[in-house]
């Protein structure tokens, strides 16, 4: 993304869309960016009952103290635990 347009960018992230997925969530690269970024989006979204899907192999014990309490709202979110095996070494 370039700095111009970075801000645009986000802002259909955090409001644009629909509905986002984010996909392996904690697996990202680990830098204050990528947690501000998902943070603001989350944070955003979360605030103005817009959906997303948030996919982790985490526990909602295990995630950033500063989402956990948006992630334990059970009257807005759904955690469902997928078991198995991860088949994308057999692919």
């Amino acid at each position: 993304i370039r700095n111009d347009n970075y801000h645009q960018v986000l802002d259909w992230w955090r409001d644009g869309a629909s509905i986002i997925l984010i996909d392996d969530f904690g697996a990202q690269r680990n830098t204050e960016f990528s947690q501000d970024v998902i943070e603001d989006i989350v944070t955003y979204r979360y605030a103005r009952d817009r959906a997303f899907i948030l996919t982790t192999n985490m526990g909602p014990r295990d995630t950033p103290e500063r989402l956990r309490s948006r992630f334990g709202d059970n009257s807005r979110v759904a955690f469902m635990l997928c078991e198995g095996d991860d088949v994308r070494p057999k692919l």
